[in-house]
């Protein structure tokens, strides 16, 4: 016998970033069959009430075409929601963020790493183009990792982190014994959030990233 789910949505308090055509926020699906509740967090995108004819276009290009992709390295589109008089596009979350963030990060990317993500980057447009859609717009910032999720990736990029911590602290400690270097800033950031405008095919190959 089939189980009739209820599902509805909140909207958390938290900013993921902004989308071609709104805001991106943190959201929470609840799922509740009646004996269980079960809650998975999610990226809820919203539409803006008053879209151009332009905007309106594409956004229903980008409905249709996310509605029928079924493929483990695109984002699913989850469904159309709506709340407080707002619509938002239900999509799965990727809790690692994107590959911008990485490439600032680790500054230099493990070969084997590289060699995955690209795989899974092109395994996703080879599902694109088998049904005649062409990504005109492929970034950093539009390459999204799930952690712990994906478990090819997750070990690589945990294993890289620690890395760069550890090559972060061998040289804040060397800074640090330094008289000339002392000064009221002793915090490291990690995360640079500069905005970085290339082609990650055509910058990670290399190794290198500055």
């Amino acid at each position: 016998m089939n189980v009739q789910k209820n599902i509805t949505y909140k909207l958390e308090n938290i900013v993921l970033g902004q989308g071609a055509f709104g805001t991106v926020h943190l959201g929470t699906m609840i799922e509740d069959d009646g004996k269980n509740i079960i809650t998975k967090k999610i990226a809820l995108k919203e539409i803006p009430k008053n879209l151009d004819n332009d905007a309106e276009k594409s956004l229903s290009n980008e409905i249709n075409i996310s509605s029928t992709l079924d493929n483990t390295n695109i984002v699913r589109m989850l469904e159309i929601v709506e709340m407080n008089n707002k619509k938002y596009l239900a999509y799965e979350l990727c809790n690692g963020g994107d590959l911008r963030r990485y490439m600032h990060y680790f500054k230099k990317f493990d070969e084997e790493l590289i060699q995955i993500i690209v795989i899974k980057m092109l395994n996703g447009l080879s599902e694109l183009h088998k049904k005649n859609v062409i990504h005109h717009d492929i970034k950093p910032e539009n390459i999204l990792i799930h952690l712990f999720y994906d478990k090819e990736i997750t070990p690589k990029i945990e294993k890289q982190i620690e890395k760069v911590k550890e090559i972060t602290k061998k040289r804040h400690n060397k800074n640090h014994m330094n008289p000339n270097n002392h000064n009221n800033n002793n915090n490291i950031v990690m995360v640079q959030n500069n905005y970085f405008n290339g082609n990650c095919v055509e910058h990670c190959p290399d190794g290198y990233y500055t």
